[in-house]
């Protein structure tokens, strides 16, 4: 019926005369808007929430007696008083109210108006000026209409809540009746406090995080206030990493941390109390501050939580090669509240474990490109240092050793680090060694380029010459450690499929019984046999071979050569 809303205070014009002065209002209610915007739903019940945003028409049933008939005066205004927890709507046009007559039909008899402030009605003389249409009727019954209106954006000046209830107000009518309801965002929202432990690990740092939501609006059950202090304590095995100092952040910025509770300030609004035993035992981190109080959250300001950073590091002993990695590291954090300076735990944690896996110290890439020249083949290598978290400096002798297998040689002049050239220290088994190596940072890692060079002879040669194995040595804290090794096949060099060191290999595909034939392939390895004519013999036992000799040495008296058939003479 009526749209078009602005929130403001909605009352009777002041002086004006009431709507209630010449009727009898027999039920005025408040209810849900339709789909439509304009039906009729669901009455609004005692102890609703109401939000900004729902639609509300208000609903007037009333009376007017023959008597009342008689005292309306044709276009006066007659005002409603509307609850200024209501907003209503701009009807400057006017929206008709009508009455049905005997025939059926719908007659207007006056208009419901509205300008946003105040809402008032009319009613319409009859044609000849003598009274208004109205009193035509004697009276009315049971009449209705309705005024389509808004909950108040904010409470209105002056309104109070109800005893009891800070969020429990009396929107009153004009029939004496009243509605309790409470703004929808302004309902406050008790819960306990809560905690979110996190964290991750990078090369040696594992940085720990902790979401901690305050307890919002705390019950006398409870047992905790809006005054009562809280911490949070975090204890840090120091047998497995140890505290970063001045690693910690709260909301964002960095905070003061203080070794004796007497030195924090009453007032403070966040700090961490860092304790460390004499005897270098665990460390325990406290964090605590006004911050860290209950809060009195609502469904519109809910409650929001509080992020707390601080790093470890890993003991050395768990990441360096050899040592015990492959563990885990467990922190849990939990809350307690202050009471006569006594801080008592709520049974309320958080925990967190992370992996601690061995690291990777290194990694070899390779590319070989064989020429088309007949010079063999150029392999690419890459080894990458990781340093995990570790600084090395010129007196930690990082080295990295590389062993070529035979047949391969290092490319002169083309190792590289991080893209300089460097000199490469050749080794007394076809093995070089580049050192010292140095890291720009500890978590920066480090290049290694070269390239190895195979020989065009050496290809069908049955062997792969293109599994280079590499590691590196340095020296940390007093001792000397050696990573794990890092291979990487390129195949160069494996060209002809023969396998390992055998000089003659004899397949055949079994036997076609169609045919009723076998083929036989022989293959030779010419790296394992450099004879110039090569004669082949079969007999019963298999075939034979002999280097450099047209004949066996033994004959006429070798009984297998004497029994054999000669095949044809195969040269090379």
């Amino acid at each position: 019926m009526l749209t078009g809303f602005l929130p403001a205070l909605a009352r009777a014009a002041d002086n004006g005369e009431k709507l209630s002065s010449i009727v009898t209002f027999d039920s005025i209610t408040l209810h849900y808007a339709g789909a439509d915007g304009q039906s009729v739903g669901a009455a609004v019940q005692d102890n609703t929430l109401l939000k900004k945003d729902d639609k509300l028409i208000l609903r007037y049933t009333y009376t007017i007696t023959e008597a009342q008939c008689n005292s309306i005066q044709a276009g006066t205004k007659y005002y409603l008083d509307v609850s200024p927890h209501l907003v209503l709507p701009h009807l400057e046009g006017g929206s008709p109210l009508t009455v049905e007559t005997e025939d059926g039909k719908q007659e207007q008899f006056g208009a419901i108006y509205a300008d946003g402030k105040s809402a008032w009605v009319t009613f319409a003389a009859k044609s000849d000026g003598s009274g208004t249409i109205l009193s035509e009727y004697g009276e009315l019954n049971n009449a209705y209409f309705y005024l389509n209106c808004n909950r108040a954006n904010d409470i209105p000046a002056g309104e109070t809540p109800i005893d009891g209830n800070s969020n429990l107000y009396a929107m009153k009518f004009e029939n004496n009746t009243q509605l309790k309801f409470g703004y929808a965002e302004n309902e406050p929202v008790s819960a306990k406090a809560q905690i979110n432990k996190g964290g991750s690990l990078r090369d040696k740092t594992i940085t720990w995080t902790i979401n901690y939501t305050p307890w919002q609006n705390p019950t006398e059950g409870d047992g905790v206030t809006l005054d009562t202090p809280f911490e949070l304590r975090d204890t840090i095995d120091t047998s497995l990493h140890s505290y970063v100092n001045n690693s910690v952040t709260i909301g964002g910025q960095s905070v003061t941390a203080y070794t004796s509770r007497d030195d924090i300030p009453t007032d403070a609004e966040t700090y961490v109390l860092v304790e460390t035993p004499a005897d270098g035992s665990d460390t325990t981190l406290t964090f605590g501050g006004i911050k860290f109080n209950a809060g009195q959250a609502t469904q519109g300001n809910p409650a929001t939580s509080l992020t707390i950073t601080y790093q470890t590091s890993i003991n050395d002993d768990l990441l360096l090669p050899g040592g015990t990695g492959s563990k885990s590291v467990k922190n849990a954090a939990d809350l307690f509240a202050g009471e006569d300076g006594v801080f008592n735990s709520l049974n309320i944690s958080s925990s967190k474990t992370v992996a601690i896996p061995q690291p990777t110290w290194l990694t070899k890439e390779g590319h070989t490109t064989r020429h088309t020249d007949g010079t063999g083949s150029t392999t690419d290598w890459t080894v990458t240092f990781q340093p995990n978290g570790f600084d090395f400096a010129t007196e930690n002798n990082l080295t990295l050793h590389d062993q070529l297998p035979n047949g391969s040689t290092l490319v002169a002049g083309s190792v590289k680090v991080d893209g300089a050239a460097v000199t490469a220290t050749a080794g007394t088994n076809n093995d070089f060694t580049i050192s010292p190596i140095t890291t720009t940072t500890n978590s920066q890692p480090v290049t290694i380029t070269y390239q190895s060079h195979v020989p065009e002879d050496m290809y069908d040669s049955g062997t792969s010459l293109g599994s280079n194995v590499a590691w590196f040595t340095f020296h940390y804290g007093d001792q000397d450690y050696t990573t794990p090794n890092a291979k990487k096949d390129v195949g160069s060099g494996d060209g002809s499929g023969t396998p390992g060191t055998a000089t003659l290999v004899k397949e055949n595909s079994g036997y076609d019984t169609a045919a009723r034939t076998i083929v036989w392939t022989v293959k030779i390895n010419p790296h394992l046999l450099n004879g110039s004519v090569i004669s082949f013999f079969r007999d019963e036992g298999g075939p034979s071979i002999y280097k450099d000799r047209d004949i066996c040495p033994y004959r006429p008296l070798c009984p297998q050569c004497r029994n054999a058939t000669a095949m044809p003479r195969l040269g090379l």
